[in-house]
């Protein structure tokens, strides 16, 4: 009896050692990828033609700074794009804006931003900005969601698109809006199922809207 309760007792401790150690390895490795992660995210980009950068940063507050982009002034807040669409027309910036809920989804937002009062205006919500024709006008996927949150089985996906008019999280389509670059007008809009493949810049960016609506009406 003596043996077999001190094997069990000898278990025990064994299972905390390795409990700890375990624990301690996790925590250890979550903390080594938190400063890798926070490191990665220190990034500045330049707005060409414009003395403005888009800041990504762990330190300072993320958002377009002017001036120098290492140490330049805060001028808007916020979470910008610079890799998939930007445009810069007359007095106005216009760039995707990502907002994040409070279940880690991410979503995007069309706005434009006076780059001498810096004052922000949303313009769509659910729109993407992909960039500009070869005639200059604005092209946009509106009433979708990111690629990144879209995945059909997705439940925050379908819940979030019950609320919002015009998603369909079964497709991956969506509305292509061509706006004037000058007032953000929408001057045309057509239905694509295949909005968010790699066929887009092909088929809207390297071609004028004059093209691109002649093409519809065959």
């Amino acid at each position: 009896m003596r043996q077999s309760k001190f094997t069990f007792q000898a278990f025990l401790l064994i299972v905390l050692i390795f409990s700890v150690l375990a624990f301690f390895f996790t925590h250890f490795l979550s903390g080594m990828a938190g400063v890798a992660w926070h490191a990665a995210i220190n990034d500045s980009y330049v707005i060409e033609g414009t003395e403005l950068s888009i800041r990504y940063s762990d330190k300072k507050p993320s958002g377009i700074y002017e001036g120098d982009p290492v140490n330049g002034v805060l001028k808007v807040e916020g979470t910008f794009g610079h890799d998939w669409g930007i445009a810069l027309e007359g007095d106005y910036l216009y760039l995707n804006e990502y907002r994040t809920s409070t279940f880690g989804m991410t979503y995007c937002q069309l706005v434009r931003i006076n780059i001498h009062t810096f004052e922000k205006e949303v313009l769509m919500r659910d729109t993407i900005l992909r960039g500009q024709c070869t005639s200059g006008e604005l092209v946009c996927v509106s009433d979708t969601l990111l690629p990144s949150v879209q995945p059909k089985t997705n439940a925050f996906c379908r819940l979030y698109a019950m609320t919002a008019s015009g998603i369909d999280p079964d497709q991956d389509g969506g509305t292509i809006l061509f706006l004037d670059a000058a007032d953000a007008k929408v001057l045309y809009q057509t239905e694509d199922e295949e909005a968010l493949t790699d066929a887009f810049e092909e088929r809207y960016l390297n071609h004028s809207l004059e093209e691109i609506r002649k093409e519809d009406q065959k």
